[in-house]
């Protein structure tokens, strides 16, 4: 049986892996509108890689060009070594799933899958075949036979990537196909996607506005805004070290301190004050006594003790949520500054109600200076 058979790599190699795809000072204008200014970026062999951002942001626009469905103003874009900005989309090395599947409602399962193939004039053993692997390869070989119209949402999207994988492409492009799945399906086919990518080994490049589905597939993340790629990293490296208040906004839920440097100790340390308390935070940039700054303070970061507690600082209850395996308290400082805490259902506190007395306190290495 033939099987399908994982992109090859090119030949240039490096440190960090080898290039599949490389965008070199690529850009997008629409009249006076830049919607990608030049921007470079190496996705790796084998990797699964995610332009995250709001809408508006310039990746889906990205994602495009990269598939020849854009034209750039400026730039180049090399697949595999070799360099395609002049070539059409069916003479790349890439497929597309896009958000709306483009199955064929007249075609059974096998024939949508075949469909490529067959343009391809691949001789029929061999695309009987190819099929046959694509459809064990999403767990999809007893619905063979069956109409895209009988078919789940998680059915279809199992389906597409099937039909696009099947013509071992080097690249596989997804612009946003879960944003349509009620959120029990989605998590269960961000699942399955990862499994598919990691048993064909194939690299793929992924669309989406939702942090979580980027965070919980992602080899690397590349986070977008207003045109620019603003940070890009690992999803722990993004998450943990986030290089901007948009990033550390965009990506989880943080509280934003506001202080002055009073102090610097070894290894990033800094000591700031705000209206008369004070705290501890960890900067990755230069900074200088006297700067004004502003932190990032992961919600889950921050624990609530007991007001009896000698520990952190004071806070006063204003607001308690239950949020399933969580609560979200909404506490004020004595400097009345406003932050929010997220603590295990398990661990609720005994009086939740407005003006309780608490005390919260934080690892100075959970306390990231950003900037804007």
């Amino acid at each position: 049986m033939t099987t399908l058979a994982p992109a090859q790599p090119p030949s240039d190699d490096s440190a960090a892996g080898t290039a599949m795809v490389d965008i070199r000072r690529l850009e997008k204008r629409f009249g006076s509108a830049v919607a990608l200014h030049p921007t470079d970026l190496v996705v790796r062999q084998g990797e699964f890689f995610s332009l995250l951002g709001p809408s508006g942001c310039g990746k889906t626009t990205l994602l495009r060009m990269i598939g020849g469905f854009e034209q750039p103003t400026s730039g180049d874009i090399v697949i595999a070594g070799e360099s395609v900005v002049h070539l059409s989309p069916a003479k790349r090395r890439t497929n597309m799933v896009f958000q709306h599947l483009a199955l064929f409602p007249h075609m059974s399962i096998r024939e949508n899958i075949a469909f490529g193939l067959e343009m391809k004039r691949v001789p029929a053993a061999t695309v009987r075949s190819k099929v046959d692997d694509a459809l064990a390869m999403v767990r999809m070989e007893s619905f063979a036979d069956r109409p895209v119209e009988a078919l789940s949402g998680g059915q279809k999207q199992r389906i597409a990537i099937a039909r696009a994988l099947v013509n071992e492409p080097a690249v596989l492009l997804l612009d946003e196909p879960l944003s349509a799945l009620d959120l029990q399906l989605r998590i269960q086919m961000q699942s399955e996607l990862r499994r598919i990518q990691r048993s064909t080994r194939s690299t793929f490049i992924f669309v989406t506005h939702d942090q979580e589905e980027a965070m919980t597939m992602s080899d690397r993340i590349a986070v977008l805004q207003a045109g620019h790629i603003v940070q890009m990293g690992t999803p722990r490296q993004i998450y943990h070290r986030p290089e901007s208040r948009f990033v550390a906004e965009f990506i989880g839920h943080s509280n934003f301190l506001p202080g002055t440097v009073t102090g610097l100790g070894v290894g990033g340390e800094v000591r700031l004050e705000h209206r008369g308390v004070s705290y501890d935070a960890i900067s990755h940039r230069p900074l200088s006594l006297g700067d004004e700054v502003s932190v990032a303070l992961r919600y889950e970061a921050i624990s609530v003790l007991p007001g009896t507690d000698t520990r952190g600082l004071p806070a006063t209850l204003e607001l308690a949520t239950f949020a399933g395996p969580t609560i979200r308290l909404d506490l004020r400082l004595e400097n009345d500054v406003s932050i929010k805490a997220e603590t295990p259902a398990s661990n609720e506190p005994p009086d939740l109600s407005p003006g309780a007395r608490f005390r919260v306190d934080w690892a100075p290495t959970t306390a990231l200076v950003v900037g804007e």
